[in-house]
């Protein structure tokens, strides 16, 4: 479904991804780990057309995106659930939702509240709170809200940025259980970018490390998850046993 190859993007004079090359299937998970400043957030941002990368392709169900514009790159099945969630705080839940159809909104007009209300399905509490405000959502509310308007724009692929970011534990469980759902019912398949490392392993399907712009590692999720270095790094150290 995607193929990244031999990525090289830049902030300024900064190589932030030095050679970047993977491949993701249909109805994947892919999780991207690593600690800050690895370029985990500018792969994906790279991917969905924020930046342009100097060197490389990236190829979409074998079309090469090119240099093509964010709102090009959304319409083609692609959407990315960013970092810290970025609601309008004083937009109501429903006006965020709509937000992620805009680029449909004309033709898809009649179709739009089936939509809205498989949201409510996959988050029932954003039912009851479809007026209020967005500022005024917790923050597991808020990154419910974030994910439920990347799926008003119909992705094929859907991309997400740290979607744990300082929520508690049983709220991540809930929204790790939800990205499962997404692919094994609607099936969406996801890049998931997270730096809480076992939640990301348990629920992909392959994955890998990534450090200082580059993929360190790489391989299936539960291999992965014993992976000596991985433990070591990212898991609690030596002599640790990780549930799979």
């Amino acid at each position: 479904m995607l193929q990244v190859k031999d990525i090289h993007t830049y902030h300024g004079f900064l190589h932030v991804l030095k050679g970047i090359s993977f491949e993701l299937n249909k109805g994947e998970i892919f999780a991207i780990v690593g600690s800050n400043g690895a370029g985990k957030s500018t792969l994906l941002g790279t991917i969905a057309g924020i930046y342009q990368q100097r060197q490389g392709k990236i190829l979409y169900e074998g079309n090469d995106l090119g240099k093509q514009k964010v709102e090009e790159v959304v319409k083609k099945g692609i959407c990315l659930v960013p970092e810290r969630r970025q609601i309008f705080d004083a937009l109501s839940v429903k006006d965020n939702m709509m937000l992620g159809a805009y680029h449909r909104y004309r033709q898809s007009k009649k179709t739009l509240q089936q939509d809205i209300d498989r949201c409510y399905e996959l988050f029932p509490k954003l039912k009851t709170m479809e007026d209020r405000p967005g500022g005024l959502l917790s923050g597991g509310e808020q990154q419910m809200l974030a994910i439920a308007r990347g799926l008003m724009s119909n992705p094929k692929l859907m991309m997400l940025d740290e979607p744990s970011l300082g929520l508690a534990p049983l709220i991540v469980k809930d929204i790790m259980n939800i990205l499962d759902q997404l692919r094994t019912e609607f099936g969406t398949t996801i890049i998931l970018v997270e730096q809480n490392v076992k939640a990301a392993l348990k629920v992909a399907d392959r994955a890998c490390v990534m450090e200082r712009g580059e993929i360190a590692i790489e391989g299936e999720a539960k291999s992965l998850m014993k992976d000596p270095r991985v433990r070591d790094a990212y898991l609690g150290g030596k002599g640790r046993t990780v549930p799979v």
